[in-house]
């Protein structure tokens, strides 16, 4: 829109004053304490925690089962952040403790009846008491929400492969029992109409670019994930292969192994010992389960941060376009792992950004790709870049 009273000549000029101005306000933004916001994939919900417990009266009840699917809760977060084998005794946490690292009970459906009190509810934890909960134990964690995985389930039928053509058991047991839980956000699409013109199953068994690409940047992801499910006797065998997309571009193909839930697994083991209600799981259902168990522990293994663990990092960012440092500067705030961000200087063309971080500057570099920035070697300094575009800035 033209500036009012304004020769082509004094429309630049205002032009960089009213971008100087907003720079300058960015900046008395960005020295203040460095805070993330809230993504629409919170970590710190556990979903679906089954209680039933009997006492004196109502009442009662329902407060050891308050506090039982927080413990429940606790148990099933640090197997996401931590892993399956990370043990913390939770019947041991004082009570006040517990409820002092839980935000928010939602009760999705309840029961009582003479002294006994049966739910399903959400637990939301705090993340800097958690964090400090296992940091006092000494236990490694992860905190990096990965970008979306687009599932892709293919089932080989007796009638041959089948993906958004009916029946597809995969492909319903996938909708039913999709997962919420964790640090990976997975999204399974419906096969409507938008769906089958990004991809068919013969595109997908084929990893054809085009079509990955097209799914992951409609829905917003950066991964497709070829979950190929058999049936085998009475169960399911299922093969994954994962495809990285970036601005479009789809990176090389790997084979995500199938690690799956053990019948030791610690995780049940423990919601046992609490007294948790346990889901009734069919074949479909349990290999939904190992699928999204075998995803999160490779993501966790390639994120995970020992306590202590971190440094510093001085960058520069180009600045070429009107919106890149207001974007640069709120991706930042959302990425996983940096506790404060300073900006050294900032100009019409260049700023320079000082942040602390946790973890390696590998793990830092997979928590800015979470949220499409990246770091470049350059001169004098490394280069924050955003991935997005298929070239950076």
């Amino acid at each position: 829109m033209p500036l009012p009273h304004a020769s082509p000549g004094d429309r630049s000029g205002v032009y960089r004053a009213v971008l100087v101005v907003a720079l300058a306000l960015a900046v008395a933004v960005s020295i203040a304490p460095h805070a993330h916001a809230q993504p629409a994939h919170d970590p710190y919900r556990v979903t679906a925690v089954s209680v039933d417990v009997t006492a004196q009266s109502v009442a009662v009840a329902r407060d050891r089962a308050f506090d039982q699917a927080r413990r429940i809760g606790l148990v099933r977060l640090i197997g996401h952040v931590a892993g399956r084998d990370a043990f913390v005794d939770v019947t041991e946490v004082p009570a006040e403790r517990m409820e002092a690292m839980v935000v928010g009970l939602r009760v999705d459906q309840e029961q009582t009846g003479p002294g006994r009190y049966i739910a399903v509810l959400d637990v939301v934890f705090d993340p800097v008491a958690v964090q400090g909960f296992l940091t006092e134990r000494g236990i490694a964690f992860g905190e990096v929400v990965k970008r979306p995985v687009v599932v892709v389930p293919i089932w080989q039928s007796e009638f041959g492969p089948r993906l958004w053509d009916s029946p597809n058991p995969w492909h319903e047991a996938w909708l039913d029992a999709l997962p919420v839980d964790g640090l990976v956000p997975m999204v399974v699409p419906f096969g409507d109409l938008q769906d089958i013109a990004d991809i068919d199953v013969t595109l997908a068994l084929r990893g054809d670019a085009g079509a990955l690409s097209a799914i992951a940047t409609r829905l917003d992801a950066g991964e497709v994930l070829i979950a190929i499910g058999r049936p085998v006797g009475e169960g399911v065998d299922v093969a994954l292969t994962a495809f990285p997309v970036r601005a479009g571009v789809v990176g090389t193909a790997r084979q995500v192994p199938l690690t799956g839930l053990l019948r030791d697994d610690p995780v049940a083991q423990a919601e046992a010992l609490l007294g948790g209600v346990p889901a009734a799981v069919d074949p479909l259902a349990g290999a939904v389960a190992r699928t999204a168990t075998a995803v999160a522990a490779e993501w966790l293994g390639q994120t995970i941060v020992a306590p202590g663990e971190g440094g510093e990092v001085t960058v520069l960012v180009r600045i070429e376009q009107r919106d890149d440092w207001f974007t640069v500067r709120n991706r930042l705030d959302r990425a996983a792992l940096i506790d404060r961000v300073d900006v050294v200087s900032l100009r019409l063309e260049e700023a320079v950004v000082r942040f602390r971080h946790r973890g390696s500057t590998a793990r830092l570099a997979t928590a800015l790709a979470q949220v499409q920035l990246g770091l470049e070697a350059g001169v004098p300094a490394p280069r924050l870049v955003r991935t997005d575009r298929a070239h950076g800035f």
